[in-house]
């Protein structure tokens, strides 16, 4: 084990700590109504900590001699850096409803869809590279995608509103069915950890990314599609962010849990 990697894996939690509570607070000055706007500074503000804190851990593994650990950081700080734009656009600050059609109140959503796919595209590409070091099979690991997949759109099938564009059904659509993906891969993490003599990192790993798949669930069901298209906001929109931003706290440790799990174990 290198400097570096020794640095990683006792790295505290104290700054992520710092930004849950950011983050919580943004809850409240939403909440408040008088201090919305701060409120949405504060998630950004969060956002872009999670950010800096991701680079940081990319940086300091830059020389290590483990390319998988480089590389799970290194898509882990793109991850977050595609989800902050992907967070611009859900906060709509300019206040822009119905731009699709008259049926959804908050189809602004949808273009949120071209940064928040490629992120968390880049988040399982990180836990596959994590995920082969245990030799799991190809074909069963295939298929439990597929299945996801296909139970995302059925649920999506349950909830979409006709009569909105095309654009919006669309992209919701593709991006239903993707969002579960992550809740598979937990699934994977929760298996291997049943095998493996050094359990937490691959829970936390396992949580943050089922809470992925709730927080995007909560959008589809209650913001984007509930309550006949009106979506119930802004309650729904502070809900979100709490399940949301853990999900985040807990994904950027990525590199850390990999490091501080690495030991081959056969997955049979």
């Amino acid at each position: 084990m290198t400097k570096q990697g020794d640095e990683l894996r006792n790295q505290t939690n104290r700054p992520l700590f710092f930004l849950w509570v950011l983050s919580a607070l943004s809850i409240v000055s939403s909440v408040s109504g008088a201090f919305s706007e701060l409120g949405s500074v504060l998630k950004i503000s969060a956002m872009l900590g999670l950010c800096l804190f991701a680079i940081n851990n990319w940086l300091s593994v830059r020389k290590d001699n483990d390319d998988t650990l480089t590389a799970i950081a290194g898509l882990t700080s793109l991850a977050l850096l595609f989800s902050v734009v992907g967070d611009v656009i859900n906060l709509n600050l300019l206040d822009q409803f119905y731009g699709y059609s008259l049926i959804i109140k908050h189809d602004y959503l949808a273009d949120s869809v071209w940064f928040f796919a490629p992120a968390y595209a880049a988040f399982m590409v990180a836990c596959w590279l994590w995920l082969r070091v245990y030799k799991i099979g190809y074909w069963y690991f295939a298929l439990s995608l597929v299945g996801g997949g296909v139970l995302g759109s059925l649920s999506y099938l349950s909830m979409m509103r006709t009569g909105t564009s095309g654009y919006v059904l669309y992209m919701t659509f593709f991006y239903a069915a993707f969002i579960t993906l992550p809740t598979v891969f937990a699934f994977w993490f929760m298996y291997v950890a049943t095998k493996h003599p050094v359990k937490k990192p691959l829970f936390s790993i396992a949580i943050g990314l089922i809470l992925a798949t709730v927080a995007d669930a909560l959008i589809g069901q209650f913001w984007l599609f509930g309550n006949d298209g009106q979506g119930y906001y802004p309650l729904i929109r502070e809900v979100n962010w709490l399940v949301y931003f853990s999900s985040q706290a807990l994904l950027v440790q990525l590199p850390r849990c990999f490091n501080q799990a690495k030991k081959t174990v056969t997955i049979r």
